[in-house]
């Protein structure tokens, strides 16, 4: 059983995945609601994997992701952007600023839930 931290500015988002990774996976999920919070919390709890939207209120996910890399005490945390920016230099940016893996939304939960089951597996290997 993994904690996730999923950072979304939408709520059906927030909660499809939730569902997804928690009651059906089983995992430890924590939310937040924009940048800023997820920053917060990810620096608190020191999540197994993060998901994190790139177009939020407050912090966007990709300083979010920058500030979360260039920490000493996060950096080692795989991070997943979900955005609904399909362009190829997007996503390409986000593996420059040390993104995992990039999901374009509509987000497909079984999709990420056998993509964050992989990251685990391939973790504890480690």
């Amino acid at each position: 059983m993994a904690e996730i931290l999923i950072v979304d500015d939408d709520p059906i988002a927030r909660s499809m995945l939730k569902f997804r990774l928690g009651d059906e996976d089983g995992h430890n999920v924590f939310l937040a609601e924009d940048g800023m919070a997820g920053l917060k919390i990810a620096r608190k709890m020191l999540p197994d994997i993060i998901l994190l939207d790139w177009v939020m209120p407050k912090m966007s996910g990709l300083k979010v992701l920058k500030a979360l890399k260039d920490d000493y005490k996060t950096k080692h945390i795989p991070i997943y952007m979900l955005t609904g920016r399909g362009k190829m230099s997007d996503a390409e940016k986000a593996f420059d600023f040390g993104a995992e893996g990039y999901f374009t939304k509509p987000i497909s939960p079984s999709e990420i839930s056998k993509r964050i089951d992989k990251a685990l597996q391939e973790r504890n290997c480690k």
